[in-house]
């Protein structure tokens, strides 16, 4: 669309108040024109104003060169009022320097920049300074110029190289030259190549191009600016929900790139040489070659207006001043479009500038001095617009008035006391504009008239209705912002011109993270203290910071280790949960061994404590550690450690002092199965006993026998060095040389029964089934079983095998045999021959023996014939009672009379 031509004249006003129509009445212009308000540095844009305030002048310790339109002068500064980044490649220095400097041009750091071929420098979200060159490495620098870390954009990048880059926050999104293929890694500590669809360039270099991160804003952030008594904003395209690139092409459209996708938008005016995107993610403007500026929303739905600037050379930057107005720089000037493209404002350098584009206005940088480029807040503009009735100007005025002991000052507070959401309405405001003013003057003025305001609000009648709180803290809480905030701004090591908006949107957490960066330790626990935030990570970045910077090329003496060592832990001792496990590990990174045991010793807790010291290399004290903790997952922790950086002599000898921790290796290598260990740790620590048990049970778990007889040996080297019981060493002799003749004999004898593993009993009883007697007496010889054990061998055997005549052989023309006649008595019987049994119960010396073993057989007969013959009435009248046969209790009465 066409743009009419307009003529701007701007008309001073005289310094007093008056109402707003008045103002407008002395202001002559053609068409809509841009008026100068009393507030001089004020300037109007399609019911906006905005303004220029100065920051700082800056103190460049030595010549630097802004000019953007050199492809040498690398210039980058980070969002929320952080540092520059300054490096001019141009220079007759043969090796350039990269500078950092904070906002006000003093230096906080320089490093000699030693790779050649930068393409694009930029900010992470953690302030780390970015730098990727066109061969496709990537440097990442602290802002105190350490390297932290660095990486490479993929194969494509190191074989094409690179034409063009975009940095925004953790995101890289590059194209590679020869292919213009994109490349998109996220994540800077740890980058992670993310796939992205490929537009069809038609092999061409894109024109410019933007990303649109996942939450839509640029600085990570979507902001609401001037909530109070502001407008609703004009309809405009939804922020995408993931990322987005926005490509322009040379053939003059615009390809929206999608992780799956690339649409091409088919737009013209191209192609677009510059593109910038609004602080919300919802704007697009977009600069075409022809000269003029579109504004479009994002999603590419609406085109909101175009500005045709008629100049014949492209911007050097782009930026928008909040979402309403875009920023162009020139080579002498900057060129400010209104909301809808109909307004206008040049501002004339003398000196080339840069700008850095923040969520709620622009830095602009020049040689000499740091400005900020803002719209006027609406608190502010309702307060100090000419002939303002606003309830905030009226309590802003009477608090002047106050001050000045006008008569009847307070006229203009009684006239809004009557309604106390008037009165909460006017404090407010003057709280919004104090929050958002840089002049400590004005704060202060604003301030007064809020305690004013709330001073009438808290003794109003009607000042108790739930619709009528007011926080008790609140004016309270603006002042510790605002002091917290000039502190920052002020010129000297710090000059961070943070807003309150931008605190907003930072969060103070994450301030703290940044002053940290610049070890403002005591600033940060004011800050901390003011906003009631815990001071943890402060202190411990004091601490680490504190043992690096003490480091020095004399080696300490460990005295002044220890001194540190107490210093830290002093300091820390005001946060009784304070770890001192990281600034212990940073000590000994710093290879500071000595401060390093000292701060661990000092920690509370040891599950930090003993994996310190492991990680230390002190194995013996972290294992004193663990057992003094009483915690066993502890222990075990040492001493799987010990296990794989000892051999099993130092482990073992380590473990001879330490009852406690045998006892859980013991009982760990056993319930784990690791027998081999648990052997060897039982013999170290000298439990023979329990080592030679140990043996005994791996032995007869293998199946050779060689391999059995081996650890049989090995017990029986344990039980004899157990010198109070040789017992059980004979024992392992004994059942190995059984082991042996079992194995020999089974071989030469060719027995149906195996002999291995039995007993000397059970051997001796094979043979005897057999019929081997000699080879079964050899064997009671050779192991010395006692005379009666073979004795009951063999008349268990020949029993169980019906060998009665064997059986009787033994007694037979013998004297009474060393295990007597029950024996056989009991063998015959249990093996069901009773006749063969009577034959031994004659026998028996004794005849009371002889009758009840008659008598439990059932052999009645016999046992009436023992008990006549010996004349034993008792025995008979017994047979009498318990038999039940009528022939044998027959003769039983024959012969009981004849003996009575």
């Amino acid at each position: 669309m066409e743009r009419p031509s307009w003529t701007i004249i701007f008309v001073p006003v005289v310094g007093i108040r008056l109402r707003l129509a008045d103002c407008y009445a002395n202001t002559v212009a053609v068409g809509v024109a841009v008026t100068t308000m009393s507030t001089g540095d004020w300037q109007l844009l399609y019911e906006r104003y905005y303004r220029r305030r100065h920051l700082y002048d800056m103190a460049w310790p030595r010549p630097v060169q802004l000019s953007a339109a050199s492809r040498l002068v690398f210039f980058e500064a980070a969002s929320f009022g952080g540092p520059f980044a300054y490096l001019n490649l141009s220079g007759p220095k043969a090796r350039p320097e990269m500078q950092i400097y904070t906002s006000s041009g003093i230096l906080i750091s320089s490093f000699s920049w030693k790779h050649a071929n930068l393409l694009k420098m930029g900010w992470s979200n953690d302030q780390s300074l970015v730098c990727v060159n066109n061969d496709g490495r990537v440097f990442v620098f602290s802002i105190h110029g350490d390297l932290i870390t660095q990486f490479t954009l993929g194969k494509e990048a190191s074989t094409h190289g690179l034409c063009d880059c975009c940095i925004t926050g953790d995101c890289i999104v590059a194209v590679t030259d020869t292919t213009f293929e994109l490349i998109y890694f996220h994540g800077i500590g740890n980058p992670v190549r993310m796939p992205l669809a490929q537009p069809d360039l038609h092999r061409e270099p894109p024109s410019s191009m933007v990303v649109v991160p996942g939450n839509g804003s640029p600085f990570g952030v979507s902001p609401s600016f001037d909530a109070l008594n502001s407008p609703p904003s004009s309809p405009t395209g939804a922020p995408p929900s993931g990322i987005i690139v926005i490509v322009g092409t040379q053939s003059g459209t615009i390809i929206k790139v999608e992780e799956s996708s690339a649409e091409d938008q088919m737009l013209s005016g191209g192609p677009f040489v510059q593109m910038a995107l609004s602080p919300d993610g919802t704007r697009l403007a977009c600069f075409g070659a022809s000269g003029t500026l579109h504004c479009l929303t994002s999603d590419f739905k609406r085109n909101i207006f175009e500005f045709g600037t008629t100049s014949a050379q492209a911007p050097l930057q782009m930026a928008w001043c909040t979402n309403h107005a875009v920023v162009l720089t020139f080579e002498h000037h900057i060129l400010l479009v209104g909301e809808l493209g109909y307004n206008f404002v040049s501002l004339p350098y003398d000196t080339p500038t840069r700008i850095a584009p923040e969520i709620d206005g622009v830095r602009i940088v020049t040689a000499s001095t740091c400005e900020f480029l803002e719209q006027v807040p609406k608190s502010t503009e309702s307060l100090f617009t000419i002939g303002s009735i606003a309830p905030g100007a009226m309590l802003y005025d009477a608090a002047e008035a106050l001050e000045k002991r006008i008569p009847n000052a307070d006229e203009n507070i009684r006239t809004i006391i009557a309604d106390p959401s008037v009165v909460k309405e006017a404090i407010q405001t003057c709280l919004h504009a104090a929050q958002r003013e840089f002049d400590v003057r004005l704060q202060k003025r604003l301030l007064k008239a809020a305690s004013i305001g709330k001073l009438f609000f808290d003794t109003s009648d009607n000042a108790d209705g739930p619709d009528h709180d007011l926080d008790p803290d609140l004016i309270r809480n603006v002042v510790q912002t605002l002091r917290m905030l000039n502190t920052l701004r002020s010129e000297g090591s710090i000059a961070i011109p943070l807003t309150f908006d931008q605190l907003e949107a930072l969060t103070p957490s994450v301030l703290i993270d940044r002053l940290l960066q610049r070890n403002q330790h005591v600033l940060c626990l004011k800050i901390c203290e003011a906003l009631n935030l815990d001071s943890k990570r402060v202190l411990l970045h004091w601490a680490i910071a504190k043992v690096n910077q003490s480091r020095s090329d004399v080696v300490s003496t460990q005295h002044e280790e220890v001194q540190l060592a107490r210093l830290i832990v002093k300091r820390l001792s005001i946060v009784p949960s304070m770890s001192l496990a990281p600034i212990a590990t940073a000590a000994f990174r710093a290879h500071r061994p000595v401060l390093a045991i000292t701060l661990c010793d000092n920690e509370k807790r040891p599950s930090a404590q003993v994996p310190l010291l492991i990680s230390m290399n002190e194995e013996e004290r972290a294992l004193d550690k663990a057992i003094a903790s009483g915690d066993t997952d502890l222990i075990f922790l040492c001493l799987q450690h010990l296990r794989r950086s000892r051999s099993h002599s130092a482990l073992f000898s380590m473990l001879q002092t330490r009852p406690l921790a045998q006892s859980l290796l013991i009982e760990y290598a056993r319930q784990s199965g690791q027998m081999d260990l648990l052997k060897n740790a039982l013999y170290a620590l000298q439990m023979t006993r329990p080592a030679a048990n140990l043996a005994v049970q791996q032995a007869y778990k293998q199946e050779h026998l060689t391999e059995r007889l081996k650890g049989l040996q090995l017990a029986a080297q344990f039980y004899y060095q157990d010198k109070r019981d040789p017992f059980w060493g004979t024992s392992a002799d004994d059942q190995i040389k059984l082991l042996q003749v079992q194995s020999r004999l089974e071989a030469e004898s060719a027995t149906a029964t195996p002999l291995v593993d039995r007993s000397v009993s059970e051997t001796i009883d094979a043979f005897l089934a057999e019929g081997k007697v000699t080879q079964a007496s050899k064997l009671q010889q050779m192991f010395k079983v006692p005379a009666k054990r073979f004795w009951h061998i063999q008349v268990q055997v020949y029993a169980r095998t019906m060998q009665w005549a064997a059986l009787y052989a033994l007694v037979d023309g013998r004297k009474t045999p060393p295990i007597g006649f029950a024996p056989f008595v009991e063998a015959c019987i249990a093996n069901g021959n009773l006749d063969e049994a009577v034959r031994y119960v004659a026998l028996l010396p004794d005849t009371a023996d002889r009758m009840e073993w008659l008598c439990n057989m059932g052999r009645w007969k016999d046992a009436v014939q023992v008990a006549v013959a010996t004349h034993d009435l008792d025995a008979l009248r017994t047979i009498q009672s318990n038999c039940a046969e009528p022939d044998v209790l027959e003769i039983v009465e024959k012969a009981i009379k004849r003996l009575s």
